[in-house]
């Protein structure tokens, strides 16, 4: 990390925080336990999905940089290409997916930022423990831990 001593903090391409949320190797650049929003870059491999959730503190959005994703926005599934910006309100019901056969890669940002980044540290850790892909069960207190509502 580069730092001076204004407030400013830059990231080389590849730096910040490496964890594994649901199979994604997922770079955390700021969170809030760093006093700041949360923002990450989360590539998309073939096959990943999110549950559908919503979050109860914080508003979310998702920014499609390459390849495609569906949203599902509370009611429909959303075919989203690059350039796509999804702005989600606390509260709203959503979910996302990769069901395409290339990767794809997002930009994850929530404001004010609290809990996402203790939920996708909690994924990374039971990932780890689980040596393979985590339960549903945990899954659920995980985000149930972090402010974030699992749908069925």
């Amino acid at each position: 990390m580069l730092t001076n001593e204004s407030p400013i903090t830059i990231l080389p391409p590849g730096g910040g925080e490496h964890l594994d949320v649901l199979g994604s190797r997922t770079t955390v650049k700021s969170d809030h336990a760093q006093g700041r929003m949360f923002f990450a870059e989360q590539p998309l491999p073939p096959g990943f999905a999110s549950p559908v959730h919503s979050h109860t503190d914080e508003d979310e959005i998702v920014f499609v940089l390459s390849g495609e994703i569906v949203l599902f926005d509370g009611k429909q599934d959303i075919t989203a290409g690059p350039g796509t910006f999804a702005y989600i309100p606390r509260g709203a019901q959503h979910g996302l997916s990769n069901p395409f056969e290339a990767p794809a890669t997002i930009l994850a940002i929530t404001s004010p930022g609290g809990k996402l980044g203790a939920a996708f540290r909690g994924f990374d850790k039971a990932a780890s423990d689980a040596k393979g892909p985590v339960s549903p069960a945990t899954l659920g207190a995980i985000c149930a831990a972090n402010g974030m509502v699992v749908r069925p």
